[in-house]
């Protein structure tokens, strides 16, 4: 009797980790999608930049010509170094509104919404302390380095400002490769741990809550 009672214990922890594992996932859709659309409505009104556009559409072409065998890999990577390159160093001011924007949504609005954002409320979760008291905003801060990318969007605004050319493409992959890895590493860690708790979660000691 006490064997079948723990398994239902367990099986019940095993669904409500299910449920809150998929609420924070349709959450954090949500969220990247209502983040994406206030970004992009501001970044509309910044006036254009030719040198900008112009870099953009010369990496698309290169890369056209890559994938149609009209230049070899190694002219390939020579272009894209520069282009890439260009692409980012006019690109500074969008990616700080972007920046901006999250530290808005994901810290400021956060915090005053009692640990929710809007994708949080519609799913019915919030993030709360270890103890289960309202998170700070240094909490919120620490999570969102890792989480939403505000750490990695920093370090590349500054890398494109202070490298060059070759050292930025090689230093923005191994950022960017960096960040995937973190993604998926928290991407386990909410799916598999008995606790649903992220690295974030653990580095910022916090947790995510179902309000059901």
């Amino acid at each position: 009797m006490p064997r079948k009672k723990n398994e239902k214990v367990m099986d019940a922890v095993i669904e409500s980790n299910k449920s809150v594992f998929f609420q924070r996932l349709l959450a954090y859709i949500l969220d990247v999608v209502i983040i994406s659309i206030i970004t992009s409505s501001i970044i509309y009104f910044v006036p254009k930049n030719d040198a900008y556009t112009k870099a953009r559409e010369e990496l698309n072409k290169v890369t056209e010509e890559y994938k149609d065998k009209k230049i070899k890999e190694d002219e390939f990577i020579k272009k894209q170094k520069k282009l890439v390159y260009k692409v980012d160093y006019n690109n500074v001011i969008p990616m700080l509104i972007q920046v901006v924007c999250i530290i808005g949504y994901f810290i400021v609005f956060q915090f005053y919404n009692k640990g929710q954002t809007i994708g949080k409320k519609l799913m019915k979760i919030r993030i709360v302390n270890n103890d289960g008291s309202n998170i700070t905003m240094n909490q919120l801060a620490i999570r969102s380095l890792f989480n939403n990318g505000i750490l990695t969007n920093l370090i590349l605004i500054g890398f494109v400002l202070i490298l060059k050319n070759s050292s930025y493409y090689y230093a923005s992959m191994v950022l960017q490769f960096i960040e995937m890895f973190l993604l998926v590493i928290m991407f386990i860690m909410v799916m598999y741990r008995r606790d649903n708790r992220g690295l974030h979660d653990v580095i910022a000691k916090t947790r995510v809550v179902s309000e059901e």
